[in-house]
Parts: structure tokens; C-alpha cells; sequence
């Protein structure tokens, strides 16, 4: 198996701004072709964590946007027919709108890629893809508890000739379950790449282009991961 038989079942690319100078009455009106539902300007205290969404529109093309004092998270959800190339592309549309729509000044990027594929055998290919160390750490003889796998990792990013201090976040599972019965049905595969690093870097910036740059950059990534993952217990 390859990446071809994982589905993206969710995105989330978020944008930090140091600044956004679209005000908030304004921001539906911008974005209403991009997002064709209801917007929500919610009446959240300006003492509120910045964090907290104060609009929040979604629209019929699966793409939801929240926009807090502090960042823009932009999801797109998918299904079981979700594949890498179409997600990719519609991402990268939404964000070049998005950008050309509202005035900020980003600070930091960082995209969240969430993969299912559904197989009978969920734990015994990480048992595979970690090798003997699982089965001399752990007894996992029939096991049908979840297998979670982590890491981290300190990256360089490439865009456009320019060089991002990145963090790289990987999780690995098998807690892909059955609604009704709870039985695990297939492997989680979760990749998180962000240049929060380099936000002290002030001679860093961020146009449109880097953002497609970036949004092509963490999807190949996600593609060669699973392709690795699937290459240790199919070869």
C-alpha cells in the first residue's frame, strides 16, 4: 500500500499575525465569496484569551474559518474519498482568497494534516513499522489497546530560496474505531509542521506565494511518511 490508499480526513492551516487590519464588521463582507455561510461575529470580551474565535464562518465546500485576536485557523474537513492532490489544491485556493481578502501581517504558519486508512491490522503494522523494540518493551500479544506513536523534531523549511526554522510533529495510531461496536478498523496518521521557530526572526516574511510554497511543501511531506510507514510492513 501507498499514500494513494490513505484519505486526508481533515486539515487545519493556521496563520499567526502580529497584526490584522481588516476590522472585525468587515471581515464577513470580505470573505462572503469565499465563504457562502452564515457568518458569526461573536460578543467576546476584548480581556478574552486571544485564542478564542471571535468570527467564525463555514461554508458548503467543507472549509470552516475561525478568527481569534491572535491567528486565523483555516479547516477543511474531508471523507472517505478525500485524496492528497484535490485537498492540496483546494487549500491553496482558499488560502491565496483568504489572503487577498484581508490585511494582516503574518507572523508564523503552521498546517495540521490528519490521515485515516481503514485495515484490519491496525496495530500489528506499527508493531512492524517500530520494529523488535515494541515487542521487548511491551506485551502485545493479541493487544486490541491502542498503539500511539510520537515525535518531534527541529526542521529547516525551504520557500522560495528562503530558509524557515520549522518544528516537526508526527503522531502515529491505531485508534481508528467502529462507531457502534468500538473495534479498531485502521491506522491515524497526524503531521503537524509549523515555522513558529522563526517567528523571532524579523527579516522573515510571508506572502501568498510562500503559502502555497508551504502548503505543497507539508503535504509532499505527509505523502513520504506514510509511504514510509506502509514500505515497513509491506516490503
Amino acid at each position: 500500500m501507498k499514500a494513494d490508499n490513505w484519505n486526508l480526513w481533515n486539515s487545519q492551516f493556521v496563520i499567526f499575525f502580529d497584526e490584522l487590519r481588516t476590522s472585525k464588521k468587515k471581515i464577513p463582507s470580505a470573505l462572503s465569496d469565499s465563504f457562502d455561510g452564515e457568518a458569526m461575529i461573536l460578543p467576546i470580551p476584548d480581556d478574552a484569551p486571544e485564542d478564542i474565535p471571535r468570527v467564525t464562518i463555514s461554508s458548503k465546500d467543507n472549509f470552516r474559518i475561525e478568527i481569534s485576536k491572535s491567528r486565523i485557523v483555516l479547516q477543511q474537513d474531508g471523507n472517505e474519498s478525500s485524496d492528497y492532490d484535490n485537498c492540496k489544491k483546494r487549500l491553496i485556493n482558499k488560502a491565496s482568497e483568504i489572503c487577498d481578502a484581508l490585511d494582516f501581517s503574518i507572523s508564523w504558519i503552521g498546517i495540521i494534516l490528519t490521515s485515516v486508512n481503514k485495515n484490519t491490522e491496525a496495530n500489528a503494522n506499527i508493531q512492524n513499522f517500530l520494529g523488535g523494540r515494541a515487542n521487548q518493551m511491551f506485551n502485545l500479544e493479541d493487544s486490541q489497546n491502542d498503539l500511539n506513536f510520537e515525535y518531534h523534531e527541529k526542521i529547516k523549511i525551504s520557500l522560495n530560496t528562503k530558509v524557515y526554522d520549522g518544528d516537526l510533529n508526527i503522531k502515529l495510531g491505531s485508534s481508528v474505531r467502529h462507531k457502534q461496536t468500538g473495534d479498531q478498523v485502521g491506522n491515524l496518521f497526524t503531521l503537524d509542521i509549523n515555522t513558529r521557530s522563526s517567528h523571532l526572526n524579523n527579516e522573515l516574511t510571508y506572502s501568498k506565494e510562500i503559502l502555497e510554497e508551504f502548503i505543497k511543501h507539508t503535504f509532499k511531506k505527509q505523502k513520504e511518511y506514510v509511504d514510509k510507514f506502509e514500505n515497513s510492513h509491506n516490503g
